[in-house]
């Protein structure tokens, strides 16, 4: 198994940002094939895979940023069956998804006082829509929550299927959310920093024009 490190893309880089996964959990993948796209403050490349195999896990979403030096993926690059093995297990063990259809595993584990588990933009999704993830079962490892749990959350698609005939009746535009991230952010990032390292200033003269506004209306009469 294949811990993948996000790799120092660039000289004094710190970090990268997740734009998309090009690779779904549990797909087949050749060598230097593209995994993830991940933005720094210099650019945006794709990030191949280091081996043949099966791409088993990833722990990073999209629109996450992330240390270099963290692991974002696991990739089993074992040979033949053990390939085989390996597509085949996730799908083949419906007690793996039995955490995430129940629902009550959750408010169990917080009503002993135990501490919400959620990624970073899963917060944001959440205080962006209201959720209280406390009502939210998640899908990672531990469950913890995950930005598509939150975006997932029934109550919330409960709502939207509710006001959708009052949006078609008054005939409002419905607001669309756009993800926060990539290019937008940079340039969001940089016109935002623009703001505090460049001068700003404004400059207001006071004339007195009576004199000319005279000799303009002598000049009317003159013809």
């Amino acid at each position: 198994m294949i811990e993948f490190k996000l790799p120092d893309i660039g000289e004094g880089i710190a970090e990268g940002e997740i734009v998309k996964w090009l690779v779904s959990p549990g797909t087949q993948v050749e060598e230097h094939q593209p995994i993830v796209e991940v933005m720094t403050d210099k650019a945006t490349v794709e990030v191949p895979a280091p081996a043949a195999g099966v791409l088993t896990e990833t722990l990073a979403e999209e629109g996450e940023v992330v240390p270099v030096g963290s692991v974002i993926f696991h990739l089993d690059a074992g040979s033949g069956d053990e390939k085989a093995a390996s597509k085949s297990t996730p799908q083949a063990a419906p007690a793996v998804e039995a955490p995430v259809s129940a629902p009550a595993v959750a408010p169990a584990a917080l009503a002993a006082g135990s501490k919400v588990l959620a990624v970073p933009s899963a917060r944001r999704v959440a205080r962006e829509m209201g959720v209280d993830l406390a009502q939210v079962s998640g899908t990672g490892r531990n469950g913890v929550i995950r930005r598509k749990d939150v975006e997932s959350f029934q109550p919330g698609v409960a709502a939207t299927a509710a006001t959708a005939p009052a949006i078609a009746s008054s005939g409002a535009v419905p607001d669309q959310r756009v993800p926060f991230r990539g290019v937008r952010r940079k340039i969001a990032e940089a016109m935002a920093r623009s703001v505090y390292t460049a001068t700003h200033f404004t400059i207001i003269e006071e004339l007195d024009v009576t004199n000319l506004v005279r000799v303009r209306s002598q000049a009317k009469e003159l013809g």
